[in-house]
């Protein structure tokens, strides 16, 4: 594990600039995600003495899609209006998801929770959230890399070796939990590099369909 640095594209993401992106909040206060905010806490506790700094209930997320080509201040509110109509257009009748997280394992930027199956998000959410801000604001507007569906449990912040909590981790019994994602946010994102923090104000909730049946 590193010392983790936010980017903005390439480069290292300056204070002072908030961008617009579209998260799915993991609600930890939802009774389909007790089991979840259990295992979460020990996640956290058998982590705490390591160099990590972890992040608050209320911003853990599955980032979906990042509008790249403006940051937030250079979006003015017509602009922002048109994108929020075209999201909505694109993720009426999504099912809201249903899937499980966990493992839980220390990567190079901290410890990361997988999120399985990953396609309902990574593949659809994401490819209708593409499609909508890009017929907003044109093809070169979204150049956020398309990863496998996670949640960051925080961010390391200093190197060390990763296998020694990786070990703890793994202790941990079970090791995932079911995950229930009822909506999309179009958030306002701001860093804290020294902190190791992210925070965001929402700026749109999109709520999703009833959930379809799910073997988890």
């Amino acid at each position: 594990m590193q010392s983790y640095t936010f980017q903005l594209g390439t480069d290292p993401w300056p204070e002072a600039v908030t961008l617009l992106q579209f998260y799915a909040p993991v609600d930890l206060s939802l009774p389909a995600n007790h089991e979840l905010a259990e295992l979460i806490s020990r996640w956290r506790a058998a982590v705490l003495d390591e160099p990590i700094t972890l992040l608050d209930s209320d911003y853990l997320h599955v980032t979906l899609e990042c509008v790249t080509d403006r940051v937030a201040a250079d979006i003015p509110a017509g602009e922002r209006a048109g994108l929020v109509e075209a999201v909505h257009r694109a993720l009426d009748g999504v099912p809201a998801y249903l899937g499980r997280a966990g493992s839980c394992y220390c990567y190079r930027s901290g410890p990361l929770i997988d999120v399985s199956p990953a396609a309902p998000l990574t593949t659809d959410i994401h490819r209708r959230l593409r499609g909508a801000v890009q017929s907003v604001r044109g093809p070169d507007s979204t150049a956020f890399p398309v990863s496998k569906a996670h949640v960051s449990l925080g961010y390391g912040t200093a190197t060390t070796d990763s296998d020694p909590i990786n070990k703890k981790l793994r202790q941990i019994d079970p090791a995932g939990a079911p995950l229930y994602l009822p909506r999309v946010e179009l958030v306002e994102v701001a860093i804290d590099q020294a902190a190791g923090q992210l925070t965001w104000e929402t700026l749109e909730s999109f709520p999703l369909g009833p959930a379809l049946r799910s073997d988890t």
